[in-house]
């Protein structure tokens, strides 16, 4: 099973159940299984990481053809124009874009990307696919593009990431765009 690393407050915030516990328990149906460091999970915690984020090259491909949908290439200018998913945009700027942290430097920072992800042809109701070389050789950009979207305030559930990355699409003989 895949788990989604989340931060601790949005799960309290979502969960008003969630419980600590030092064993494993039930109580009254409510707990799962899960325990990460010692912490039981309520089935609302388990309901809030089934909203998958990760897809697969093939659940993409039947994806697009049934939703309205985005595709971003945040790998650099060179290897995006080599070849892409088809329709894809390239938005490298979300891997070497660097905030401040002051009050000025998130406004920037917020106005580039709106911009950007304007400019790509998001406006809420598309779903947003971000994706990058690989998991393991691209740093977190396509993550870093989810968490972007997010902090606009993009909808969730509208937002994924192409696991394998440009490399799965190709390995599982996918068309690309040169």
């Amino acid at each position: 099973m895949l788990l989604k690393l989340i931060h601790i407050n949005e799960l309290f915030a979502r969960c008003p159940t969630l419980k600590f516990s030092t064993s494993p328990q039930r109580e009254g149906g409510w707990m799962t299984e899960f325990f990460f460091p010692r912490l039981a999970l309520s089935r609302c915690v388990r309901r809030f990481m089934n909203n998958r984020v990760l897809v697969s090259p093939s659940e993409l491909a039947a994806m697009i053809n049934r939703e309205p949908m985005v595709l971003i290439d945040t790998r650099d200018a060179a290897s995006y124009a080599e070849a892409h998913l088809p329709g894809a945009v390239n938005i490298h700027e979300i891997f070497t874009y660097l905030a401040t942290t002051t009050p000025e430097g998130l406004v920037a920072l917020r106005d580039t990307f709106a911009q950007a992800f304007a400019k790509a042809g998001l406006s809420g109701r598309e779903t947003a696919l971000v994706y990058e070389q690989s998991m393991t050789t691209g740093f977190g950009q396509s993550c870093r593009g989810y968490v972007l979207l997010r902090y606009l305030g993009y909808p969730r559930d509208k937002i994924r990431i192409l696991h394998g990355g440009y490399n799965a699409w190709r390995n599982a003989g996918l068309p690309s765009h040169q």
